[in-house]
């Protein structure tokens, strides 16, 4: 036979092999779908380590409890040989020559700077000089085609057939935005004190100095549409009201329906879709003042019952002596004799630190602290707001759990993300004690990240629920870079691309020592991570139904189709919508791109080298 036959004939015969020589894991049969407007890929703040806090993210992993009471079966991860991601054909089999010529198209003019910068201006000129119709024609024909879906769930399902058929499972993304103007300033904003509202030096060592950053964030409330012109790869989320909200839950709910019989689901969603992004802003502030006390009461990172007393005296707290000790027993929970940060986070719990009519009988001492004076506390509008969010997102989170849904909570900027965590970890501490329900999501281009990630595997061995967690590397670094030099504070994110490889790949490996307690996604588009992955999994026969990949639809192809040929589980984020809503997003995946040159030129040239070769191939 002829080349071309004799190629079809091997790859035909290499995926027969594979089906057949070994059952398939149920990860190569899942289709998920995901949120509207929600960030496709997924910022912590820096937490103090429970056995050191001055050594920050010096700190060893505190020992997890051995692997005696594993979650799923214990399924055999034999050794296999190193995966190859370079080879074209395993890369693009799925693609025609239209469309692997469209996607090298594709790739090449988002490798012109100059041209991916001023998108938005040219898609303006255009549609003044040629129209909509024809503006909108050629961008569904090349961006839009590429790297989305198409238009309605009927459109979608050729592209989700195609990539089951290759081992890949999907999540929707309804990629439509809005953008509606911020919503005004509040009677809190106005009047909120100067209190810690980031994370770029958290006070958790004796008497450390605050940033200026710190100091000024707490008035530095819902500048939405100045910060969002630099996020390259995150949805935005706007508030118009609360009933905006609540249909953005019950999208998600939707969501969750769909996806639930499908095996191992995903889905996800962002918390500024269920509230006030200036309210989470709020509560970072009231969060990270509570942090900062604990600063203030420790001495070498732990609280003594004398000193604990002493502290309140001098905050005003009246409780008498039996009651201090009541208060103090209360927070020392695993009944050491000394108070750790991970003790102080667990007992000081945002609900204490709002305005309502009454006190909680049960909680007065925790709650007489808490309105000591020392830590600001949410007006009563805003503690309405809380109660509202708090509604949403406890409707969806059990909507997920009942279902068997695995519901990622997306990370977003420095400024909104203590109140994010905050809502993650109580969600986890919920309905993680059987099933990895939901899932933190934490972005390794931020210096704490590792640690954060430390006080959370620290926290769920403690408090006895399955850790689950998805890594990116991050989403809003030319804002908070930008953030970070107006206001003068020093930048979270890592000063070298090196850094936060070098931190992405340790938190890796981090969670899969920890794999028998916890679930694990990567969300990477970097090939020597998921390489480091797949050997670590390997050498240590780590079973392949708890960690997961996932890469964005149009990117990374090489990564994908190798994974979900070699069985492991793998997930491709797929937006769909109406074209002319889409555009954000469009606009987004280009600059993006225009960003992680490097990764994108090897797949051109990966593009190039199979457009060659069935050239070659057709000539003969």
């Amino acid at each position: 036979p002829d080349p071309h036959t004799r190629r079809k004939f091997r790859t035909t015969l290499r995926m027969y092999s594979h089906l057949h020589a070994r059952p398939v894991p149920r990860a190569t049969h899942r289709t998920v779908i995901h949120g509207r407007r929600v960030h496709p890929m997924g910022s912590q703040f820096r937490m103090i380590s429970a056995s050191n806090p001055s050594r920050g993210d010096q700190s060893p992993l505190i020992p997890l409890e051995s692997p005696h009471n594993i979650l799923f079966p214990a399924t055999e991860s034999k050794e296999t040989s190193v995966l190859n991601f370079d080879d074209p054909t395993t890369a693009f089999q799925s693609k025609s020559n239209q469309e692997l010529l469209r996607a090298w198209l594709v790739f090449k003019l988002c490798s012109f700077r100059p041209l991916v910068q001023h998108s938005e201006g040219l898609l303006a000129l255009s549609r003044k000089i040629f129209g909509n119709t024809f503006t909108n024609w050629t961008v569904k024909k090349t961006f839009f085609a590429h790297f989305c879906a198409g238009e309605s769930g009927d459109e979608i399902q050729p592209v989700l057939q195609k990539l089951r058929k290759y081992g890949i499972g999907g999540i929707l993304d309804y990629a439509a935005e809005n953008d509606v103007a911020p919503d005004k300033e509040s009677k809190w904003d106005a009047q909120a004190p100067a209190t810690p509202a980031t994370t770029s030096s958290i006070p958790l060592a004796p008497n450390p100095a605050m940033s200026n950053h710190e100091v000024q964030v707490a008035t530095q409330t819902e500048k939405r549409s100045e910060h969002r012109k630099d996020v390259i790869s995150a949805h935005v989320y706007s508030y118009s009201g609360e009933e905006e909200c609540d249909k953005n839950a019950n999208i998600f709910l939707n969501c969750i329906e769909a996806v639930a019989p499908n095996p191992d689901s995903f889905a996800a969603i962002k918390i500024t879709a269920l509230g006030k992004p200036s309210l989470l802003e709020r509560i970072s502030v009231v969060l990270l003042a509570v942090r900062k006390l604990f600063g203030d009461f420790a001495h070498d990172g732990q609280v003594t019952f004398p000193q604990f007393s002493s502290k309140l005296e001098k905050l005003g707290v009246k409780l008498n002596d039996e009651e201090k000790k009541k208060l103090f027993e209360r927070f020392d929970s695993d009944r050491k004799g000394t108070i750790d940060y991970i003790n102080w986070t667990q007992t000081l719990q945002l609900q204490d630190l709002t305005t309502r009519a009454l006190f909680t009988k049960e909680r007065y001492d925790v709650e007489s602290l808490a309105r000591s004076g020392g830590l600001p506390l949410l007006d009563e509008v805003d503690t309405q707001l809380f109660d509202n969010m708090v509604k949403r997102v406890e409707k969806v989170a059990a909507a997920a759990a009942k279902a068997k849904v695995r519901l990622m909570i997306d990370a977003e900027q420095t400024y909104l993300q203590p109140a994010i965590d905050n809502f993650s970890l109580d969600l986890q501490r919920k309905y993680n004690k059987e099933f990895p329900s939901i899932f933190t999501t934490y972005q390794c281009y931020l210096t704490w990240s590792k640690q954060h990630l430390l006080n959370d595997l620290e926290r769920s061995r403690r408090e006895g629920w399955m850790f689950a967690g998805k890594l990116v590397r991050g989403a809003y670094m030319v804002l908070e870079r930008k953030k970070a030099e107006e206001e003068k504070y020093t930048s979270p994110i890592w000063p070298k691309i090196e850094d936060t490889h070098k931190n992405y790949n340790e938190c890796i490996e981090l969670v899969m020592k920890e794999i028998h307690r916890s679930n694990l996604l990567i969300a990477s588009h970097n090939q020597q991570s998921v390489e480091t992955s797949i050997a670590y999994m390997n050498k240590n026969q780590i079973p392949r139904d708890r960690v997961f990949f996932g890469q964005l639809l149009g990117m990374a192809d090489h990564l994908s189709f190798t994974l979900g040929q070699n069985g492991y589980g793998v997930f491709k984020y797929i937006p769909y919508g109406p074209v002319d809503e889409v555009m954000p997003y469009l606009i987004r995946r280009a600059q993006e791109n225009t960003a992680m040159m490097k990764g994108a030129d090897h797949e051109r040239e990966m593009l190039g080298q199979e457009i060659k070769k069935r050239i070659f191939n057709f000539g003969r």
